[in-house]
């Protein structure tokens, strides 16, 4: 896919630090809209995309074998190539608020500074029993940036008039979900993994990506991003 880089809407330039394919963009809201229900219902989220080790992908698969094994008729693994943190999502109903969006996203740039996020994906925990993931933890140089990041985020969206999810920001990757009402076993899982641990994660930028469409090879179609 060809990206490009903008600084405005509609003035394309060569900017390795903001990507933007707003074609791409504009086809998936209409195809994401089409799929939703309710306008209202966030359909796009700023992504801090999870790249994992070998180790980390193979420790990921035994934890869905053990989920689909435990609750074969609900429990619906996450597959790990889209392993990302959400720092906020997004409701954006036209090309208008599209636009807004990627314009916003890369005002963040001054929040990018200081080099790569690194986290550590280390320890289960759930939302409810209907979701399983692991938790996000930050170095000690680090403490604190991700949620700063999400505030920084949220401020700048609402600022360009885009509407945000009202959901806290909790810091978590997903593993698992349910398909439907039924709880998941979630102790039997902590049970099955007593230490899970991904490893540490470098986090090179932040992504726009729609929600519920066909992915780009593996992972969400990317419609802008913001390096740090």
């Amino acid at each position: 896919m060809a990206f490009f880089s903008t600084t405005s809407f509609g003035k394309p330039r060569a900017d390795v630090g903001a990507r933007v394919n707003l074609g791409i963009c504009n086809h998936l809201c209409t195809s994401t809209l089409l799929h939703a229900k309710h306008a209202s219902m966030p359909n796009y989220f700023i992504s801090a995309r999870v790249k994992l080790s070998q180790g980390a992908l193979n420790t990921v698969e035994d934890f869905h074998d053990l989920l689909t094994d435990l609750a074969p008729e609900h429990g619906i693994p996450v597959p790990a190539s889209s392993a990302h943190v959400t720092l906020a999502t997004l409701d954006l109903p036209n090309d208008v608020a599209i636009s807004d969006a990627i314009e916003a996203l890369q005002t963040l740039s001054p929040e990018m500074r200081g080099g790569p996020l690194r986290i550590t994906l280390q320890g289960l925990g759930h939302f409810y029993r209907r979701v399983v993931f692991v938790e996000v933890k930050e170095d000690t140089r680090n403490e604190g940036r991700l949620a700063t990041l999400a505030a920084a985020v949220r401020m700048a969206m609402v600022t360009a008039g885009v509407k945000v999810g009202t959901l806290p920001f909790k810091a978590h990757v997903t593993l698992g979900k349910s398909s439907n009402s039924a709880l998941l076993p979630y102790n039997d899982l902590k049970r099955g993994f007593e230490r899970f641990d991904l490893g540490k994660i470098v986090v090179e930028q932040l992504e726009l990506c729609p929600m519920g469409v066909p992915r780009e090879g593996q992972y969400y179609t990317v419609c802008s991003a913001v390096s740090f």
